[in-house]
């Protein structure tokens, strides 16, 4: 009963809450150049994709268990976590999370299969070109749709470059920082994202807000472009279909850049 619910309330967010509560009470202007005002127009047009991913996650797992589908791994059917979603600490959580009974699909199936055949004294080129195969097939499975395919494959860049220096940073602070924890679901063979062995470490908590705030602005960039009110047709322009990045010259990209650099130097 709950998940109808929570389904009907981000179908209401999604079509019109989230644009009212913006436009009439944050005062958004899409023709302002403030930055405050940019980012909340980013973020607007991400939430309201973002909702109405949640009101069809929800809708389709009410429809599972009408029709009698039950997981062999856990009681409940699971799809989508909007609150990790919301706050994200991590782009990892973002990928497993969004859309787990894919991720998991594409995991087994694409990701783990391209990796075996990868030459076992470069993991790190391996794990790059899986990450990558994998990103393209969803690509692939999404129709190679403009703009998802190069949100899709922007996520890939960033999720590897974030890995990196999350990975990096670990082995660099073990005492305070571990990467993993093991999943409740070890039949999964899968993981959870950044538990800490000190959970009052100060460091570990600066840490972890500024990779959630830093993952908020992404998600917010990445989505903004996703606004289905644009014609997408192969007559649109290259420049009308991404006017939302080079309206903010594309500087989530070069924030990505950056932190692959340093991931370099750590």
């Amino acid at each position: 009963m709950w998940k109808i619910i929570i389904s009907l309330l981000c179908f209401v967010l999604s079509i019109c809450v989230v644009d009212w509560l913006f436009s009439q009470h944050l005062l958004v202007d899409n023709k302002s150049n403030s930055i405050i005002n940019i980012f909340l127009t980013m973020y607007k047009q991400a939430l309201e994709f973002r909702t109405g991913h949640y009101f069809v996650a929800y809708a389709s797992t009410v429809f599972a268990t009408v029709c009698g589908y039950h997981s062999e791994y856990n009681s409940e059917i699971l799809v989508t976590r909007p609150l990790i979603m919301e706050w994200p600490r991590s782009l990892l959580q973002v990928v497993v999370h969004w859309n787990a009974p894919m991720h998991y699909w594409l995991k087994k199936y694409v990701f783990e299969e391209v990796l075996k055949y990868g030459n076992k004294n470069k993991k790190q080129r391996n794990r790059f070109i899986a990450v990558g195969t994998t990103y393209l097939v969803s690509s692939l499975l999404h129709g190679l749709e403009r703009r998802l395919s190069a949100v899709l494959l922007s996520l890939a860049a960033y999720t590897y470059v974030e890995h990196q220096i999350r990975t990096k940073l670990a082995s660099r602070f073990p005492s305070t920082f571990s990467y993993y924890a093991k999943n409740k679901y070890p039949r999964h063979n899968s993981k959870t994202y950044l538990s800490s062995l000190n959970q009052n470490n100060w460091f570990f908590w600066c840490l972890n807000l500024m990779f959630t705030i830093l993952n908020i602005i992404h998600l917010a960039y990445l989505g903004s472009v996703i606004d289905m009110s644009v014609d997408n047709s192969y007559s649109t322009t290259y420049q009308e279909s991404f006017a939302p990045w080079s309206r903010v010259s594309y500087f989530s990209h070069f924030i990505m850049l950056i932190m692959f650099f340093i991931s370099i130097l750590l």
